[in-house]
């Protein structure tokens, strides 16, 4: 299943990379070619000085530890800015991690890069990239922990450690993070400034055991979301898709597509939606049905209930399947995995509604075979224009990537200082931006800009492949990564705009089942000696309302052979998680 699950990530890389939200609390001091490596910026956070404390004899290495503060909780207050060189040795260190084009890569590996190249001179500290594919990753890892030969660095390794993720701690695999905070100040602070039980709770066996380190966003936003085809809407007079709000006027606008040639104008996915709670938010649930688990769960009044099947689901498969019958949804929705699959209806007009992530847009527009072709957003589509949401739209402060540090690496210290580097205000930069000149320059108004290089590559290697190879990767790496970036140039203010329409600000979220509670060893066996034929059952059946072969009037009948079947105790044990999580 991980194995599957990575393989989905490198599928879904252009809709998952940006999603989130957060904000920035730095204001490093921006990195240029000509940085002196044995040198920094010493402001912290918000322009304050690094906090002073007793320091430390290190020897060659420029540790944190003993230079900055804890608080009354154990986290950080404040930025803090590394001296560098972090290391003045010779070591080597190796670094297990993937590239998605590694044909572009330079004849010495990713260690050639210019921005890898840049980091290294800056902190002093080698690293040599062993790069596995995405589909080999999990075989790989097995034979390294049958070897015993872990490196000193894995990118997502909890995603492909087959034992449980406390095991790979207590068996001496991997290092628990919660041991080393003395030499990593800046994730603390990041952690801590995002003022959320979720952020603190992320990841963690429990409060004191943290498998790994793992990437955040800064500043981000709803990561994707339905548009409209605006050229046909301007054609038939029907305004503008942003102020296409509810059921209804969705409902409208799509059978006026389908009254004028849009053979199916709704595209969705073999599993409904791509993001839990994100396509259909007004009903206040899940669709996203997938055959590893079941669909999300939710609490009404405090007690946890799963997606699919509530009341709100069997209103939401009612419109669904009044929309099916009706010739709105493209009956192939099944063969469909993400966009590429329905490609051919997308350029072609068939289709006239679909989800997109705002930087693959333009190359969307451009792939149609009518030149006018034009995508822009909805809003979250809600019931009533004055509906306030209650399910899906708090947006994950994480991103995809990760990291952990072996166990038996011959200076794990320095391995987490590298890692809270990256963090750092100067560190953030340098890993979101590179080198000057070559992603990204400063126009006249001191804004930086992507250069020709990104936006019209000579190779013809799309800007988000490029930008995840030549600064931070947040499919791969645990780094502080600024999406918007991938917007700055003349013109892309009106792809920010995107994240902004799919924004709700006036969210309630009482539904909302916070990600960071987690199972203990024996809850989880439990469920999943359950889960396994709940989720068969469930999507054979969901689909079968979908597509009308199952009567809505069967309802009451699944929802009874759920009950048989074990969900009840499903939501026993998630109850227990939960109200752990709480105390």
């Amino acid at each position: 299943m991980k194995k599957t699950l990575a393989l989905i990530l490198a599928v879904l890389m252009v809709v998952a990379l940006f999603a989130g939200c957060g904000k920035d609390t730095t204001t490093p001091t921006t990195p240029g070619t000509d940085t002196p490596a044995s040198s920094a910026p010493s402001t912290g956070a918000e322009g304050t000085d690094t906090p002073e404390a007793p320091v430390e004899d290190n020897g060659p290495y420029n540790f944190a530890k003993g230079k900055f503060e804890f608080n009354e909780a154990g986290y950080v207050d404040e930025a803090y800015e590394y001296e560098l060189p972090l290391s003045t040795t010779d070591e080597a260190f190796v670094y297990w991690t993937g590239c998605w084009t590694p044909e572009y890569l330079p004849e010495g590996g990713m260690r050639e890069l210019e921005t890898l190249a840049y980091i290294e001179d800056l902190t002093g500290v080698h690293l040599e990239y062993e790069v596995i594919p995405a589909e080999s990753k999990s075989q790989n890892m097995s034979v390294l922990l049958a070897s015993d030969d872990l490196r000193d660095i894995m990118d997502g390794a909890m995603m492909y450690y087959t034992g449980p993720s406390r095991s790979a701690i207590d068996d001496g695999w991997f290092i628990n993070f919660y041991d080393y905070r003395d030499y990593m100040p800046n994730y603390l602070f990041n952690l801590w400034d995002r003022d959320d039980i979720d952020v603190l709770k992320y990841g963690r066996i429990d409060d004191t055991t943290w498998p790994a380190m793992y990437g955040m966003l800064i500043d981000p936003a709803p990561g994707s979301g339905y548009m409209l085809r605006q050229d046909i809407m301007d054609d038939l007079g029907l305004g503008k898709a942003e102020d296409v709000k509810t059921f209804d006027q969705w409902y409208n606008v799509l059978t006026a597509f389908k009254n004028t040639g849009v053979e199916f104008p709704l595209g969705i996915y073999k599993t409904i939606e791509l993001t839990a709670g994100a396509s259909f938010s007004g009903f206040n649930t899940s669709c996203a049905i997938t055959e590893y688990g079941l669909p999300g769960a939710k609490i009404i009044d405090g007690k946890v209930q799963y997606s699919a099947t509530t009341q709100d689901d069997y209103d939401l498969l009612t419109l669904l399947n009044k929309w099916y019958s009706e010739g709105i949804i493209d009956p192939n929705y099944a063969s469909y995995s993400d966009n590429n699959h329905m490609s051919n209806a997308i350029t072609n007009g068939q289709i006239g509604c679909v989800v997109f992530n705002p930087s693959e847009v333009a190359a969307w527009e451009a792939s149609c075979s009518d030149p006018d072709a034009t995508f822009m957003p909805t809003p979250r589509i809600r019931k009533t224009e004055d509906q306030i949401l209650q399910y899906g739209q708090k947006l994950s402060h994480f991103h995809y990537g990760s990291a952990s540090v072996s166990a038996t690496s011959e200076n794990i210290e320095l391995m987490c200082t590298w890692l809270d580097w990256k963090w750092s205000p100067f560190g953030i930069e340098v890993d979101n931006w590179g080198v000057e000149g070559l992603i990204y320059f400063v126009n006249e108004n001191g804004e930086k800009q992507l250069t020709d290089f990104v936006l019209n590559n000579p190779d013809g290697i799309d800007t988000a492949w490029l930008m995840v190879m030549y600064t931070n990767d947040g499919l791969r790496q645990p780094c502080l990564n600024m999406h918007r970036r991938m917007y700055a140039y003349p013109g892309g203010e009106i792809f920010l705009q995107m994240f902004d329409t799919w924004a709700v600000e006036d969210y309630g979220g009482e539904y909302d089942f916070p990600t960071g509670v987690t199972y203990t060893e024996e809850q989880s066996e439990e469920m999943n000696t359950l889960t396994s034929d709940l989720v068969t059952y469930i999507n054979e059946t969901y689909f079968a309302f979908l597509d009308g072969s199952k009567s809505l009037t069967e309802w009451d009948a699944y929802i009874a052979q759920l009950e048989s079947m074990g969900i009840g105790r499903c939501r026993e044990i998630a109850q227990e998680a939960l109200d752990a999580y709480y105390a």
